[in-house]
This record gives structure tokens, sequence and C-alpha cells, in this order.
């Protein structure tokens, strides 16, 4: 379901809350769970839900709800793009959740990828704000998306294919590693 933030005086915790009730996810978008689910087309995959991704997770949440993007598939491949151009990388470990997604979406959603990289290319994010979660919370939307698309100039214009085709690298080696390892394993 595509989140509209049609309210942009409301404070960013509002948002969250409207966006995780709309998206069937629990009212804390699940931090105080031990697990998160993957889902796919035919199965859905249980992974342990370590502390530096219960820290940060919101500030995913609120790149979908800047960018109007869903929780499907779709919307993941949009955001993963999003968050790479943006600068994301300093953010380890976090850095392999988005590359993992991009990898997989590249495969299913790769224009949606690509139009991701092409929005954030040379933005701020909200990832590299250096703003307390108690503080984002307590904005609103409209400041939250004036400081976090504020036009930053890391890269020339002329770098966005290689480093599109870079960071797609990189990420078909994090998301297709593990799978090529287990069948070595199975093969010999």
């Amino acid at each position: 379901m595509t989140y509209r933030k049609d309210d942009k005086n409301l404070q960013v915790q509002d948002h969250l809350r409207t966006f995780y009730l709309l998206n069937g996810l629990p009212p804390d978008g699940g931090i105080s769970q031990s697990t998160s689910v993957i889902t796919f087309k035919y199965f859905s995959v249980r992974l342990p839900n370590p502390e530096f991704r219960k820290r940060i997770i919101y500030l995913h949440d609120l790149q979908h709800i800047l960018l109007n993007k869903n929780t499907t598939w779709k919307g993941e491949a949009y955001v993963s793009g999003y968050e790479i151009s943006t600068g994301i990388g300093k953010q380890f470990p976090i850095v392999l959740y988005s590359l993992w997604a991009m990898g997989f979406s590249l495969w299913i959603y790769p224009k949606a990828v690509y139009n991701g990289y092409c929005k954030g290319f040379n933005t701020t994010g909200v990832f590299n704000l250096s703003i307390p979660k108690s503080k984002v919370l307590q904005i609103t939307l409209e400041e939250l998306h004036k400081i976090s698309s504020s036009k930053q100039k890391r890269y020339p214009q002329w770098a966005l294919i290689p480093l599109f085709i870079f960071w797609s690298i990189l990420s078909q080696i994090l998301f297709l590693g593990p799978i090529l390892f287990i069948l070595l394993l199975i093969i010999y």
C-alpha cells in the first residue's frame, strides 16, 4: 500500500505510525521484535533483528515515506537504489542490507533501482543527517524533506553511471555470493 504524505505539518513520528499501520507493520516498526521477516512471492524468511538494525530502521522507513514508496519489492528496489546513492555506504553494517536488497531487486525491478539511484545521486539522505532520533521524530515531514533532499556535490554528474555499475556489481556479489557458495558445497 502506498503511503500518502498529505499533511506535511504533522510530526515525523505521526507519519511513521501511519506508515506502519498502512503497511501491516508493528506500531514500533519492529524494533521490539527479535526477528524480522523478508517476504518473497512464494515464501518468507525470518532473520535475526540485530541491535544495529533496530537503532536505525526508522531511517529506512522515513526514506519510504519521503519518497512515497511502499514496502513491496518494487518500493524496496527504489529505496535501496536511493540509499546506496546517497552514501549509506558509510553506515556499516546496515549498508549490507541495502546492498543485498539492491542486488536482489536488480533481478526483478532494475528500472526502479536505477531510478532510485538517480534520484538520490549527490543528495544528503536521512542516513547521513547527524540529528538524534528524538529530534528527528519531533520535526515536521516538510522540514525533514528539506534537509534530507538537499544537494550535496560529492561526485561530478558524469560519475553517475560508472558508480551505479560499481554498486550494482558489488550488490550482485553480496546477493549471489551465498547462493554460489551453497551450490558449490552441493556440487562438491
